[in-house]
């Protein structure tokens, strides 16, 4: 997540010239929030791993949240790729 982080930022900063609009705002809370809940997930899951077995319903959630932000994320980015028409 955080190379990923990382070569966002340089592409928002070269391509867009750092252009700070809602999507933009939106893609970043996206990505900053993957990059706070996977490392706690993944801690969840090396402190307990039975946990995949019986998943209680908090660390399902912290999944779907998760599965959520980067399916909104990658959304907004495949929005930016390929918002050109071509003719």
């Amino acid at each position: 997540m955080p190379v990923v982080l990382w070569s966002g930022y340089l592409h928002w900063k070269h391509r867009f010239r750092g252009g700070f609009t809602r999507l933009f705002l939106t893609k970043i809370v996206c990505g900053a929030c993957l990059q706070v809940q996977a490392p706690v997930c993944t801690i969840w899951f090396l402190m307990d791993p039975d946990i995949a077995l019986r998943p209680p319903p908090g660390y399902v959630v912290c999944h779907l949240v998760m599965l959520g932000d980067g399916a909104v994320a990658g959304f907004l980015g495949g929005r930016l790729v390929f918002s050109r028409h071509r003719d």
